[in-house]
């Protein structure tokens, strides 16, 4: 037994976590942080300065604490760098970047083959040989004098000055690595790497101690000594051998975290699996340098995504019961996620992750989300032969839906949950003591108990076939048909002859979102008072059944359509729509409060909110005027609305974690020609000026200001014309709204979207389509909407643009709508991506006119609409018209029953 304590640096690629064990090696101070994506020299580079930073504050913490004898760093691997003396000269690159293509290209010509290092080709920079390659062709005089480190031998480095190199990290996929004969690969010899490495240490060994650099950062002792640490995934491995159940025996760890990583102990050499390369297998290195049959996925990210809740994630314990609920509802009716969600890692690496009956809650996409994991975790374990005994450990193990699941996938196999919170931890701590306790039993996990073998039996049969979902309504099953899949991969191939990459495009479809306008539902009526009259213009046609005539309503409706619409989006709203709990609030009187229920519900269904202050359909704007009042009184009436509005939109994106646009669009004007245009917009810029007088956080809210022609009652004069606001929004660097219907009916806005983001920090668009007038009508696939698209795609800024619609039809289901109106912008924008930007272009600077038309004749013909279907159906949203059968559902056992 060691006479001090320990710490153990876990360095992440999520976080960074450190923690303090006694003499007894019982856990006395836990301390970590996230990572931030750094970029540096013009490369994205892992968080190694903030790292560090926090660590000597950690550890002086810690040395106050306790005689503190050893560190022992562990790092994710995959990661390193160059250095020389006591200088960092090449900095660690973040693994998720992706190198130039050509640099891809000319390290696959020469990297060996995966016979010879059990390494298989991975993306992005996940072969450590791939950054080398790259940093290589960056740096050559660095490389020339500079020192390898692999990741936590960075950190030993930092903390005693000495350079050292070790097999786990060597060994993690690196290209560098024979496992089978201990040496380094031919290609690292022949690149020069090899030489460049530190010199090869044991991971149990000791470095040297604590720097004074450190001593006097911290105040830890000169005593204090340095591991050389190493590679998590084997720390657990490594914990798994404290077990009494396990000792030398064979068994599988399964390291959960963000990554998934299965490594099985063998044996015996000769136990060794045939391992599949393009299925994310590999040989890892144990700390006694035998090789390791391991596979992987990119599990932790992958339920990130699945859940999808805008960072506000599910407390797994706190709703242990109800999630275990809706995953055997899942089971039950063949919800289910296919992979993969993280293209190009996984057992699945050329699938593309789709939902099938995708839940519009969080909890019920968490309890899908951790059966996924369970089913990816099954086959990652069949890949590499794990069999007997399989221990879970890390964050996923306080899973019950994903470690009951897995149990019950594997049910000839025991499965334990290693209850050790800190497994990870224990096994750098075996490195220093080979007394250490185990800090807990570990506990046999018990299977979930619902059939799921026929639930996997189907889910591996839609992932093995690739192609398209349907659902059988009779039988309640779920069947596979290529015909969605077959024609997507012809549009490809045809849009591929054009030069337009179209996995890429829907990438691209897949970061936007859309701001969904919560007026459609409900007719503009909103919850101040309901039935109250509408002023200043607004007027909505038609009495269709179904309107909402509660916020609870109105939010059902709100997430039926967002179930039937593809990508990630936000719902809009206008102050009218305050929760007030049946008290009267006036509306320079509205405050966060009054919005929070919206806030939980956006947190609950995952979507992100923006807001509009409400400047009609008010006693005191009656008479067609607000901000610029020439009554004083009622101008600082609409002003301190302003300003509340701003802190209810500031309080959205602080909660949310999603900047929010607050969008001010007051009506005010004169039905006939005014005898003074000029006082009103001098005194409605003073009323603006003192509204946005307060500075608040652009990443928590930002505003914009929206202009319009005319109105009915204001046919004559509007205050805030487009000259008006145009003019205010690049003085005062406000965003612009540009809503489609606010200008002459021969003008359009896609015109306008280049210049205005040449001058205004941002644009916000209200898209809607005016018939003859601005009559907010439903918003369909014209020619005016695809160059909208179209222009958004070409400016190269679609981060600086908020997309939103500003539409109400009361003729029509509102949640057909809402649909209707969705899916055609994204299909707009779709289009912009598919479209062969730089040929286009080219043509044009030519002057080959005749070629850029033909060409844009031509797209409008090519199978768009194949690309369409295929998105949606990876979305797990019906294809076609399959989503009118649901709103028509809807409408028959909801909506019809309003009175």
């Amino acid at each position: 037994m060691a006479k001090g304590s320990v710490v153990v640096l876990d360095v992440g690629k999520t976080l960074a976590k450190a923690t303090l064990w006694s003499p007894e090696r019982r856990l006395l101070l836990k301390r970590s942080r996230p990572n931030a994506r750094i970029t540096e020299s013009g490369l994205p580079v892992l968080d190694y300065k903030g790292i560090e930073e926090w660590l000597a504050g950690v550890l002086k913490e810690f040395a106050a604490t306790a005689d503190i004898e050893a560190i022992v760093p562990v790092g994710h691997g995959a990661s390193g760098c160059l250095v020389e003396g006591d200088r960092l000269i090449v900095p660690p690159l973040d693994y998720e970047a992706t190198p130039p293509d050509d640099i891809c290209q000319e390290y696959r010509a020469v990297r060996d083959a995966f016979a010879l290092t059990g390494s298989p080709c991975l993306p992005m920079g996940l072969n450590f040989g791939t950054q080398l390659f790259w940093l290589q062709s960056v740096f050559p005089k660095e490389f020339a004098r500079g020192t390898i480190l692999m990741w936590p031998q960075y950190w030993a480095w930092r903390l005693c000055g000495e350079k050292a190199i070790e097999v786990t990290s060597l060994g993690c996929h690196t290209d560098l690595w024979q496992p089978t004969t201990g040496k380094p690969s031919p290609m690292a010899v022949a690149q020069g790497w090899a030489k460049r490495f530190a010199p090869l240490r044991k991971a149990s060994d000791v470095l040297g101690h604590v720097s004074h650099e450190w001593r006097e950062r911290t105040g830890l002792s000169r005593h204090c000594k340095v591991l050389c640490g190493l590679h998590d995934s084997n720390a657990a491995l490594l914990a798994s051998r404290l077990h009494p159940e396990i000792g030398n025996r064979e068994c599988t760890v399964l390291s959960t975290g963000t990554w998934f990583i299965a490594m099985r102990s063998l044996p015996s050499a000769a136990d060794s699996p045939i391992l599949t390369e393009d299925r994310d297998c590999l040989f890892n290195v144990d700390v006694w340098g035998n090789p390791v049959p391991s596979s992987r996925f990119m599990g932790g990210r992958e339920a990130e995504l699945l859940e999808d809740s805008a960072g506000d994630f599910v407390d797994v314990a706190g709703n242990a019961d109800e999630l275990m609920r809706l995953a055997r509802k899942a089971v039950e009716d063949g919800v289910c996620a296919l992979p993969a969600f993280e293209a190009g890692v996984g057992p699945f690496p050329r699938n593309i992750g789709r939902w099938i009956k995708r839940p519009a809650d969080k909890l019920g996409r968490r309890a899908v989300a951790a059966l996924y994991l369970a089913l990816m975790a099954n086959a990652s374990l069949d890949l590499i032969g794990a069999r007997g005994r399989i221990i879970i450990e890390g964050r996923f193990g306080a899973d019950p839906v994903f470690t009951r699941a897995l149990a019950a996938l594997r049910p000839a196999d025991a499965i334990y949950l290693s209850n050790a919170a800190d497994n990870l931890a224990f096994g750098a701590l075996g490195l220093f003591d080979d007394a250490i306790p185990s800090g807990s039993d570990m506990k046999k996990v018990d299977p979930l108990d619902v059939d799921i073998a026929r639930y996997a039996e189907a889910w591996r049969a839609m992932v093995t076939d690739g192609g398209t979902v349907q659902t059988d309504n009779n039988k309640g099953a779920t069947t596979m048909h290529a015909g969605i899949t077959s024609a997507y991969e012809a549009a490809k191939q045809r849009y591929a002859a054009l030069g337009v990459n179209t996995d890429e495009a829907l990438k691209k479809l897949d970061a936007i979102s859309i701001s969904i306008q919560c007026w459609q539902g409900d007719d503009v009526g909103g919850f101040e008072t309901v039935g109250a009259a509408l002023s200043g213009g607004i007027q909505a046609t038609g009495n269709y059944p179904g309107k909402a005539r509660s916020l609870a309503e109105l939010r059902a409706d709100a997430e039926k359509a967002v179930s039937l619409i593809p990508g990630k989006h936000r719902f809009n709203l206008h102050a009218s729509y305050l929760d007030n709990g049946g008290k009267k609030v006036d509306r320079d009187e509205i405050e966060p409060k009054h919005f929070q229920s919206w806030i939980d519900w956006a947190k609950k269904v995952g979507m992100g909110l923006d807001f509009n202050p409400t400047y009609f359909s008010h006693p005191k704007a009656a008479d067609g005027f607000t901000l610029s009042h020439a009554d004083k009184g009622i101008r600082d009436f609409w002003i301190q609305h302003g300003i509340q509005s701003r802190k209810i939109g500031a309080e959205i994106g602080k909660q949310l974690g999603s900047t929010c646009a607050t969008n001010f669009w007051m009506p005010d004007g004169f039905k006939d020609i005014p005898a003074d245009r000029q006082s009103p917009r001098e005194r409605m810029a003073d009323s603006l000026d003192k509204i946005f007088a307060a500075k608040i956080d652009p990443k928590l809210n930002v505003d914009s200001v929206e202009a319009k022609l005319f109105g009915i009652g204001v046919e004559s004069y509007t205050v805030g014309s487009h000259e008006f606001y145009m003019g205010y929004a690049v003085s005062r660097g406000t965003h612009l709204t540009l809503d489609s219907g606010h200008f002459h009916p021969t003008e359009v806005i896609s015109d306008k979207i280049s210049s205005i983001l040449m001058f205004c920090p941002g644009l916000v668009l209200h898209v809607s389509r005016p018939v003859r007038w601005d009559s907010d009508h439903v918003v369909v696939l014209d020619d005016e909407l695809q160059s909208i698209g179209r222009e958004l795609v070409r400016s190269g800024k679609l981060d600086k643009v908020h997309i939103g619609l500003d539409y109400f039809d009361a003729s029509i289901n509102r949640v057909a709508a809402w649909v209707i109106g969705t899916r055609n912008i994204l299909k707009s924008l779709m289009m912009g991506f598919l479209e062969p930007s730089a040929t286009l272009r080219k043509a044009e600077l030519e002057g080959d006119f005749t070629s850029r038309l033909a060409l844009n004749e031509e797209l409008k013909s090519l199978p768009w609409a194949a690309v369409w279907d295929y998105w949606c159906e990876t979305k797990g949203v019906p294809v076609g018209t399959a989503w009118l059968d649901e709103v028509k559902t809807y409408e028959r056992e909801v909506l019809s029953k309003r009175a």
